[in-house]
């Protein structure tokens, strides 16, 4: 079955939320928080959805 975008980024986000769980930023905010700003910077400056699903998971390693 092939997912559309909107599903596809839906999942990634649900991935990269669990990966970062109890994790937050200095501020006390959900970790989860930058990866989801940077991800809306990439689509807000006209990227694809593989473009948003890298920022999405850019830092979990």
């Amino acid at each position: 079955m092939i997912k559309s975008n909107q599903e596809r980024i839906a999942a990634a986000e649900k991935f990269a939320t669990a990966k970062h769980k109890g994790q937050t930023r200095i501020g006390g905010e959900p970790y989860i928080s930058h990866p989801i700003a940077v991800a809306q910077i990439v689509k807000d400056k006209g990227y694809g959805t593989d473009y948003q699903i890298t920022a999405l998971f850019h830092d979990l390693l």
